[in-house]
């Protein structure tokens, strides 16, 4: 699944602005709760190991946004606590 799919499948919408040459330009757009359920699949992708892009197989290095995420929903907690 690439970024793309994660993000349609999230809630999100992605449309393409534009092409040059060979070269898309896209927009992502959501609510707040569609970018949470992106960051969860995209955490959930990246436990898994793999994540497929344009049919290749690589690593993703999402350590910092595990953290963001995680440091986020600590934050949340204490405010509604």
């Amino acid at each position: 699944m690439d970024i793309l799919k994660i993000a349609a499948n999230s809630g999100m919408q992605v449309t393409l602005d534009g092409r040059i040459g060979r070269q898309e330009y896209r927009s992502v757009v959501g609510s707040l709760q569609a970018l949470q359920r992106f960051a969860d699949n995209l955490i959930a992708s990246h436990e898994a190991g793999l994540l497929l892009d344009n049919a290749r197989v690589k690593q993703l290095d999402c350590c910092e946004c595990v953290g963001l995420v995680g440091a986020k929903r600590q934050e949340n907690q204490v405010e509604t606590a």
